[in-house]
């Protein structure tokens, strides 16, 4: 062997030879097998006091090597923590990790494999131990190859277990055998990341056909902080499994980005610029709680909650679910049993709020806003009630403090649209007075009561959430709603099982949380569509065939939108009009019978139309067609669009969607003149009483009168 000079100095000094004990495999994945291995490699370097080594090799492909190098290390050392394993691209071979060594000075070396590999290796590496051509020796002053154990293929333990054994697993998508290849000290839920990362580098599909037909399968977008969550996988990969197209959108990178031809595009998805484009329609977006913990991740569930889309949960339920007084103000108008509950906003209130719970210690200390048991604190006494108030306040908190209940825990149900999908109950945490599972907290399955079940059910109902888990506790007989959760976790072993809220009976009354979601997602896939509430005032600048004109929104009787269309002429199924100076011709889809005042009744015929509002586009909205020339605005909407399409009417405000001075001006100068015009027509001086000033009256319906007076004294 060539030594440089520094080696040989340090060997004269008496110093022993630097010994390494080093295996080299492929690892193709990791198993228990492997354990014995890395073992023996562990325990001959403690006998030879030398330094241990574990290569992995670089090789990827989808049949032997389905794992790339990175992700081999990564399980490796979750799999094995205490060993050495090196992540060098530049060792492709055995060969190449022996000079990684010696380059490093070690001449001493040791090669773990199993048995049936050593007669091999020594064979294969002998020769170029002190080789005549420098460029092929290993310079390598001793060697030995080591015998990790003999290994049975047909054995069922760890003797017979191989990487090829667990690939084979994972093609079969055969899970439990999979398990039996991982060290104890592995979780299920990391092993199923390793499961499902083979599969998927194995090029492995669930089936050749989607389990559900093309036109109904939907896009389902996970909208959380991270895609390790464990709800947020189980719902990305139940998404998969059903057919559907899962979508990981992070919520610390994702933004909105253009709405063009009905579809959106979601850019930066995964914070390494991925893009993707949706149909609002076909699509279901589900919010983890983590979305919303930044400005960012809120702006994009409320810019999507801009279209039609099915929202799992909207911004607006998860935001009185997220404040705790919020939904206690909720509870309390519903007539739901909660303990009660008092708001602390400054000094002063501190007393008034003991008064208003009962004056009755212990109580419960919580912060406005908080998660699994973060920021809630029991107090014994009224001095400490004060401290500890002051104490949240001086950083910035608001505070709650709500009467304490005797219970031995909580129980959460999981509701979705009013239907019970699962219960468990949660016992308090061992030295604690919290039930939450983040906490330690056991759980059980719960065979909810009748009572129960209509208490639960009220309270889902009450947080206007799809989907929501609902806490509730029983105390003295008596029973309390504590909270509702619109982004519940699905991490307990079991829950009780509901079919049509009543429990199943037999082997199927348990399920696990990845059951559980399942049936979430079952539910969510027969959601109607959700129309977003759309705020209008009473008067509204729309857009009607691109032509834009003032509307009134009508919150009174009136059923049927109409515009003022001039000079109709019907030829069978088509009229043509002129509408704001323009003609048109359309389509009579039907017609509508309406009652124009002293008895008498008109047919009008309904056309289609496409209309835009504060932004919002209704493409073939209908119509009826009529003379409007006697009422301020060329166009009324009624009730039936309102109804539709789940407008909300402001009727003490009068613009909305278009604050821009010019039209305030301009609508203000149009009530000014029409009024004017009308006051001149109807004059009550020198025309009272007159035939043609009462014939004109009795043609103006109350509808058109009650226009001109409200606009004006408004």
């Amino acid at each position: 062997m060539e030594n440089t000079s520094s080696d040989k100095k340090l060997l004269l000094r008496g110093q022993k030879e630097k010994s390494a004990v080093l295996t080299f495999g492929r690892f193709q994945p990791p198993t228990v097998g492997h354990q014995k291995l890395v073992d023996k490699v562990m325990s001959v370097s403690k006998k030879l006091g030398a330094d241990a080594f574990i290569f992995p090799s670089r090789s990827q492909d989808k049949k032997k090597n389905p794992l790339s190098p990175k992700d081999k290390v990564k399980w490796m050392k979750k799999f094995f923590p205490k060993a050495n394993i090196v992540d060098n691209d530049s060792v492709k071979t055995i060969f190449d990790a022996i000079k990684s060594l010696t380059s490093k000075g070690y001449s001493n070396i040791t090669v773990v494999v199993g048995s049936d590999r050593v007669p091999e290796f020594k064979k294969t590496i002998t020769p170029y131990l002190q080789h005549d051509d420098p460029q092929k020796s290993l310079n390598v002053d001793k060697f030995q190859v080591v015998s990790a154990g003999e290994r049975d293929p047909d054995a069922t333990g760890v003797e017979g277990m191989s990487a090829s054994k667990m690939r084979d697993a994972a093609e079969r998508n055969s899970f439990n055998e999979f398990l039996d290849g991982i060290p104890s000290n592995v979780s299920d839920r990391f092993a199923s990341e390793l499961f499902d990362l083979l599969r998927k580098n194995m090029g492995i599909r669930e089936s050749l056909e989607p389990e559900v037909p093309l036109d109904t399968m939907k896009t389902i977008l996970v909208v959380s902080n991270s895609s390790k969550n464990d709800t947020t996988k189980k719902m990305l990969e139940i998404a998969d499994e059903m057919g559907h197209k899962p979508v990981f959108i992070k919520s610390t990178t994702a933004y909105l980005g253009e709405y063009k031809e009905g579809e959106i595009t979601i850019e930066n998805i995964d914070g390494n610029g991925k893009d993707v484009t949706i149909d609002p329609k076909n699509s279901i977006v589900f919010v983890r709680g983590s979305a919303r913990k930044t400005s960012s991740g809120k702006a994009l569930v409320e810019g999507l909650d801009e279209y039609d889309i099915n929202m799992v949960n909207r911004p607006d339920a998860m935001n009185l679910a997220d404040n705790k007084y919020a939904t206690f103000i909720a509870f309390d108008k519903k007539k739901i049993d909660t303990p009660r509950t008092a708001l602390i906003t400054n000094e002063a209130s501190i007393p008034r709020s003991l008064e208003k719970i009962g004056k009755k210690f212990p109580v419960i200390v919580k912060t406005l806003y908080g998660a699994e048991g973060i920021g809630v604190v029991k107090v014994d006494s009224e001095d400490s009630f004060k401290s500890v108030v002051q104490s949240l306040r001086k950083s910035g908190q608001d505070i709650l403090v709500q009467e304490m209940i005797d219970i031995d825990g909580d129980i959460r149900t999981i509701v979705f649209e009013g239907k019970i999908i699962g219960s468990i109950k949660r016992k308090k945490v061992e030295g604690d007075f919290r039930t939450n599972k983040a906490l330690g907290a056991k759980s059980v399955p719960y065979r909810l009561s009748e009572r129960e079940k209509k208490f639960v059910l009220k309270i889902a109902e009450s947080s206007g959430a799809s989907y929501v888990g609902v806490d509730h506790a029983v105390s003295g007989g008596k029973l309390y709603a504590i909270e509702v959760n619109t982004s519940p976790g699905s991490g307990a072993d079991r829950y009780m099982n509901y079919e049509n809220n009543k429990p199943v009976e037999g082997e199927k009354r348990y399920i696990n949380g990845k059951e559980l979601i399942e049936k979430v997602l079952t539910c969510a896939m027969e959601m109607k569509p959700q129309v977003r509430a759309l705020s209008m005032g009473k008067i509204e600048k729309v857009m009607v065939e691109n032509q834009t004109v003032k509307a009134r929104i009508d919150s009174g009787n009136s059923s049927h939108s109409v515009i003022d269309a001039r000079d109709l002429k019907i030829e069978g199924k088509m009229v043509e009009f002129t509408f704001n100076g323009k003609k048109y011709k359309k389509k009579i889809v039907e017609y509508v019978n309406i009652h124009v005042g002293s008895g008498v009744r008109e047919d009008r015929p309904v056309v289609e139309m496409n209309f835009k509002i504060g932004g919002k586009t209704f493409k073939d909205a209908r119509f009826s067609l009529s003379d409007r020339s006697e009422n301020i605005y060329p166009v009324l909407l009624g009730n039936r669009f309102m109804e539709q399409n789940n407008v909300v009417v402001h009727t003490n405000k009068i613009f909305m969607h278009d604050t821009d001075d010019g039209v305030k001006k301009d609508i203000a100068k149009d009530f000014t003149d029409r009024y004017k015009e009308k006051k001149e027509e109807y004059s009550i001086s020198d025309l009272e009483g007159r035939p043609e000033t009462t014939k004109k009256r009795k043609r103006m319906t109350p509808g058109q009168m009650d226009e001109i007076a409200s606009e004006f004294f408004s």
